[in-house]
């Protein structure tokens, strides 16, 4: 009997460990998916609760993939308003009510391109004015500042990247996947990382990413996201942020956890996420948990 059982047991962890997953949903014109997705970031003493509803319809098909356009029409915030961050964050969320975008994939559903980009880019134009006219900012930070700051980070490719990040309905599209399979990742704010995934028995998928950047690439990082409010940085202070990276007194790490189901056609169905940030001695905690709408 126990050797019965080591057989099966076997047998099952080899039919696991050589699982191949081919991640390709079926679209045609006209289909419609609507995702919820909830999500709990805790920054310490603040924590924000968002539910955004986002659609996507298949709006054609071309030769070698596919128009969808996406759509946020719904968007509830719970946080503290009364304090600063949490204000940005309600307000922020709030603004994306609305905003749609169309993009091209391939024929498996691979995000390949932002077809409307400068209306996309107007769209984000506007909400960045609404909200930097209405929070209050430092005296040594003016709102020309913050406007171009935060209107330098929206570009295609971090449009694009949005679509592969482990809350993403299509982060996984256009991937075969077994246990053991590595590829390269990042997080919205840009850290790089490498994501491994394992298929799990019941033929759920999970990733685990953890950051890959080395000591020069976080200083490269840090320098970038404080030249975007102060460009005018000298080669000292370049010299000084390198430095304390490397003492430590700067530090990036990240850890991001997926697990992901699929429906028959290739949809996904469910993606729980939980991702652990530390920059720049700002800790970020947060979770989320993606169902499709039926």
């Amino acid at each position: 009997m126990k050797k019965l059982l080591l057989t099966g047991t076997l047998l099952l962890v080899t039919l696991v460990i050589g699982a191949q997953i081919k991640v390709a949903p079926k679209m045609k014109k006209g289909d419609k998916k609507t995702y919820v997705a909830e999500t709990l970031a805790d920054f310490g003493k603040l924590q924000a609760k968002t539910t955004i509803e986002t659609r996507f319809e298949v709006e054609d098909a071309t030769a070698d993939g596919y128009i969808i356009q996406s759509m946020i029409t719904d968007v509830k915030v719970e946080t503290d308003t009364t304090d600063m961050t949490g204000r940005i964050v309600a307000l922020s969320s709030n603004l994306t009510k609305g905003m749609n975008t169309r993009m091209l994939t391939d024929k498996d559903g691979k995000v390949l391109k932002i077809l409307d980009f400068e209306k996309t880019m107007s769209q984000a134009k506007n909400m960045v004015d609404k909200l930097v006219d209405i929070i209050q900012l430092p005296d040594m930070i003016s709102k020309d500042m913050i406007k171009n700051a935060a209107i330098s980070t929206i570009t295609e490719d971090k449009i694009l990247n949005g679509m592969t990040l482990n809350n993403s309905p299509f982060a996984l599209n256009g991937k075969t996947i077994a246990t053991g399979t590595q590829d390269e990742t990042s997080t919205k704010e840009g850290i790089k990382m490498k994501r491994t995934f394992t298929v799990n028995a019941d033929g759920s998928i999970a990733s685990s990413s953890k950051i890959d950047m080395s000591i020069s690439d976080m200083a490269d990082m840090i320098i970038d996201m404080a030249a975007s409010v102060f460009p005018d940085q000298t080669e000292e202070v370049k010299q000084q942020i390198r430095d304390m990276v490397k003492s430590g007194v700067l530090k990036i790490s990240a850890t991001d956890n997926a697990t992901y189901t699929l429906g028959k056609d290739g949809w996904v169905e469910t993606i729980t996420t939980e991702a652990f940030t530390e920059s720049m001695g700002q800790k970020t905690k947060v979770t989320t948990k993606v169902r499709q709408k039926k």
